[in-house]
């Protein structure tokens, strides 16, 4: 009702009709605005305003025009004494508004329970919906108190409903899963440590994540069970589970206890699901960063940087040009010294293996300890994409899984491995040899080009 009317909305919808206007007319002149606000406002909205401020601005003006009366009557009216409450049942009457019957409070009830598992609306909008639905049937409206208890009623009874129907969905060994996490809560598929963060990261909290993730997979829970229900209403439940302790779990009944715990594992499953994921990321990226850090301080104590190479190599070429037919040491030496071009050789050297050495100190650290994550990344975690362009890394790691599944140590090229998008150009001169790559390599590269991938689509 809170909004700017236009002269022809104020027209079409708080015009007062001949009927109309014969019943107010049989009323005191100070009490006519009032029943007139009242009839249009309950014809609008399904219920009756409480107050004067309820009826809006453009409209009090309106009616106070048509019945030549002073809006400041409205403010006056006795809204909920005697005369508002007489002028209300007149109007329910005058309307062919009916009292709720048995038979209505039944239908009204069904419909609440349909609708609070629908839209999970908050108990003010239901509220004018409860309005709404007596308006359209011409039942008189229900008291504010009597409207919420029915809203609390039909939502405890679409819950238990829900919650029934997930417990009666759970199988026996899933129901044996849960109740043993509940009473171990600490354990590593307790109920505490299923609420947790993914700590920090390090390869222990990817491997107690990815623990996790497994816990809630093999439940197979009945997710067809939430279509159709609103994500707010199920959001609601799942923070009650998060905010209580497995002791206040235990004390609830096994379909409350277990139909909530079913609820919150559902979406924590999500959740734990991007956590791992972002483990994954970070720890790949420290892999390489660290590996870098590594190669370069090795670099720095191997090499003597050279400069002034450009003179040098002036130098060299005028003494090799004025004696061609003398030795390197008799004619080179005495103008560069031997320890310089020794110098420039091993940075030559250097800069061309700097790839080479960063994925060798890489590969060193994932085979020694980070290693260990793939099997469990490859059992919890499975990446789709209808992008061809991340086609090589998704090909990549089902090559991974068929070769450790089948123990082998070595991919062949001809047997149609992934190369293109999956092995850096850069890397390939030293880890492809005669058509093969060693697997461990072959894991290093697709879990690169997977952070790659994850962070293009983000």
């Amino acid at each position: 009702m809170d909004r700017n009317w236009s002269r022809q909305e104020l027209a079409d919808c708080w015009s007062l009709g001949i009927e109309e206007l014969a019943r107010i007319e049989g009323k005191s002149g100070s009490l006519r605005l009032g029943f007139a606000a009242q009839l249009k406002f309950y014809q609008i909205v399904g219920r009756f305003p409480a107050t004067a401020g309820e009826v809006p601005d453009a409209a009090r003006g309106y009616l106070g025009e048509q019945l030549e009366r002073p809006v400041i009557e409205l403010f006056d009216y006795d809204w909920s004494g005697r005369n508002g409450q007489r002028h209300r049942a007149e109007i329910l009457g005058f309307l062919g508004v009916r009292a709720l019957h048995e038979g209505d409070l039944d239908a009204l009830q069904d419909w609440l329970e349909t609708e609070i598992g629908r839209t999970g609306a908050e108990l003010g909008v239901m509220t004018e919906a409860i309005d709404r639905w007596c308006w359209a049937r011409k039942v008189r409206p229900l008291s504010p108190s009597v409207s919420q208890r029915l809203i609390r009623s039909a939502t405890r009874r679409f819950e238990a409903a829900l919650l029934a129907r997930i417990l009666a969905a759970l199988a026996p060994e899933t129901v044996e899963r849960m109740e043993t996490s509940l009473n171990a809560p600490d354990s590593p598929a307790g109920f505490a440590a299923l609420k947790a963060d993914p700590g920090r990261i390090a390869l222990e909290s990817f491997l107690k994540a990815a623990a996790r993730l497994s816990f809630i997979h093999q439940l197979d829970l009945p997710r067809s069970l939430l279509v159709g229900v609103d994500a707010r209403l199920l959001q609601r439940l799942r923070r009650r589970v998060a905010q209580e302790t497995a002791w206040e779990m235990r004390r609830h009944s096994s379909e409350r206890r277990l139909g909530m715990y079913a609820l919150f594992l559902m979406a924590r499953e999500a959740e734990i699901t991007d956590g791992l994921v972002d483990l994954l990321l970070e720890t790949v990226h420290r892999l390489g960063v660290t590996a870098e850090r590594r190669t370069l301080a090795l670099l720095a104590r191997d090499i003597e940087r050279v400069y002034g190479k450009d003179r040098l190599l002036a130098d060299i070429a005028e003494a090799a040009t004025s004696n061609p037919d003398g030795t390197v040491r008799d004619v080179i030496f005495p103008v560069a010294g031997e320890t310089k071009l020794k110098a420039i050789v091993a940075e030559y050297k250097a800069q061309g293996a700097w790839e080479q050495r960063v994925h060798h100190t890489m590969r060193g650290s994932y085979a020694n300890h980070y290693r260990r994550m793939l099997p469990p990344l490859l059992e919890v975690l499975e990446f789709r994409s209808n992008n061809a362009i991340h086609r090589p890394v998704l090909d990549g790691l089902a090559r991974i899984r068929l070769a450790r599944r089948k123990r082998r140590r070595v991919l062949t090229v001809k047997d149609g491995v992934p190369i293109d998008g999956v092995i850096p150009s850069k890397w390939r001169d030293f880890l492809i040899s005669d058509g093969r790559i060693k697997l461990i390599d072959y894991e290093l590269c697709v879990l690169k080009a997977l952070r790659e991938r994850i962070r293009a689509k983000e």
